[in-house]
């Protein structure tokens, strides 16, 4: 089984390269790093164990010693158009990989490419560890920009690949609030009125009033919100046009106000992630704030 499963493995670890048809530009890198973060998602949920034990320091641990822990999964951006999925442990000595799968855009004769390699692939008598769970990721992947198309989410990892797209914390890029702040936004998007309404129901603020002409959110923490998104949606030209008006005014708490503030000043971008996120085009055409 050694030599055979060292050629399956060289076979299945070797570079593969894709047509990347996630679009044009920006939203080709966009729509590439969205399917990513997604795919990272669904395949970091199964539980299984990995083993910290890596080359010649196995020997040194007791037989007593449990050397297998719960696995962890990475995704990281380790270049300016590269990524890297690794599955393995964290160790005391970083982290022991039973894989990497690299992910590159690239240009090959003018034409966007993606090339996938695997790294620091681990072995037993030759055959690669995971093997199955790094042959599905990487058919995912190049599946996905093949097809231009996000992969499919299964309906039991939805709330948690939207609970990631509100991830980013508050503390880390606002101390401070202003007294007032307001902002007018506007989105387009080939979204029916429905599916836009849809969508708005997986925004994780309360909502306060909801018409046919309008869906008024309140944002802040709860009990001590100081934050209020309206948002107006109507059909023009069969473009689905949103609209949104945002409201804040401070309440006298620092943490609750920098909190608010901080989720009144990324809606408007949580909200376009949450139309991408179920492969639909949107466009953020208007974004204008100020502080009073």
């Amino acid at each position: 089984m050694g030599i055979v499963g060292k050629v399956h493995t060289a076979k299945r670890t070797a570079p593969k390269q894709y047509p990347n048809n996630f679009g044009e530009g920006s939203p080709r890198v966009w729509r590439t790093k969205r399917m990513l973060r997604t795919v990272s998602l669904m395949f970091g949920a199964p539980t299984m164990t990995s083993s910290t034990l890596r080359g010649h320091n196995s020997v040194l641990v007791p037989l007593f010693v449990n050397t297998e822990v719960t696995s962890d999964f990475w995704y990281e951006r380790v270049g300016l158009s590269k990524w890297q999925l690794t599955l393995g442990a964290a160790t005391t000595n970083g982290v022991a990989m039973d894989w990497a799968v690299t992910v590159e855009m690239t240009l090959v004769d003018e034409r966007p490419q993606i090339v996938l390699n695997t790294i620091n692939a681990l072995t037993r008598d030759g055959v690669l560890e995971k093997g199955k769970l790094h042959d599905s990721l990487r058919q995912v992947i190049g599946d996905a920009v093949t097809t231009g198309q996000q992969p499919d989410v299964p309906p039991a990892l939805l709330s948690e690949i939207v609970r990631a797209s509100y991830a980013t914390p508050v503390y880390a890029v606002i101390s401070t609030a202003p007294p007032q702040f307001v902002e007018d936004f506007a989105i387009r998007t080939p979204h029916s009125v429905a599916e836009v309404r849809d969508r708005l129901r997986l925004i994780r603020h309360r909502v306060i009033e909801s018409t046919d002409d309008a869906t008024v959110f309140e944002v802040g923490i709860v009990g001590s919100p100081c934050g209020m998104v309206a948002v107006h949606i109507q059909e023009i030209d069969e473009v689905t046009e949103i609209r949104g008006e945002i409201t804040f005014h401070a309440a006298g708490s620092q943490v609750a106000d920098a909190v608010a503030f901080g989720m009144c000043t990324r809606f408007a971008n949580q909200l376009l992630s949450l139309l991408h996120l179920f492969d639909g085009e949107a466009t953020l055409v208007q974004s204008e704030g100020s502080v009073q």
